[in-house]
């Protein structure tokens, strides 16, 4: 059999995981700001007020600058990806391994109360983001990253 053949299955299934991390990733963001607009008007309707801290905007203006670099680097990523570019699949983990430590970090300064569907689609892509780590990392296809430069 030829290579071509031999990864075929494989090949496919990875873009396929590549379609649907761009789906959630996409619809996480705006769930996200969504949740905390509701957050605001839902405690506007109890009477509850509460100031911006420096704390507050410290973690809001991180967001913003996070989101500003990790939304190219990810569109970076899955072009990468989609074409078996042979930096992407470590570009990819370190994204991935960035964007869980930074999770972790804000986790620290945010106790809210929060609506479940963003949390959902956020647990589906690490599931996306997961199996396709295993896929360039080891399945057959993972030789197609082996190279250097785009096939």
């Amino acid at each position: 059999m030829s290579r071509k053949t031999d990864t075929a299955t494989p090949v496919s299934t990875l873009r396929c995981l590549l379609v649907l991390d761009i789906i959630t990733t996409s619809a996480a963001i705006p769930l996200y700001a969504l949740s905390g607009a509701m957050m605001i008007k839902a405690n506007e309707r109890l009477g509850i007020t509460s100031e911006l801290t420096g704390g507050d905007l410290f973690v809001g203006s991180f967001l913003c600058v996070y989101l500003g670099i990790s939304i190219p680097a990810a569109i970076i990523c899955w072009i990468g990806l989609f074409n078996s570019w042979s930096w992407s699949r470590w570009l990819y983990l370190i994204c991935t391994a960035v964007s869980l430590l930074l999770g972790i970090a804000i986790g620290m300064f945010d106790i809210s109360v929060q609506w479940s569907l963003p949390n959902a689609v956020t647990n589906l892509n690490a599931v996306f983001t997961g199996a396709i780590l295993a896929l360039v990392f080891f399945s057959p296809i993972s030789s197609r990253f082996n190279s250097q430069g785009p096939e």
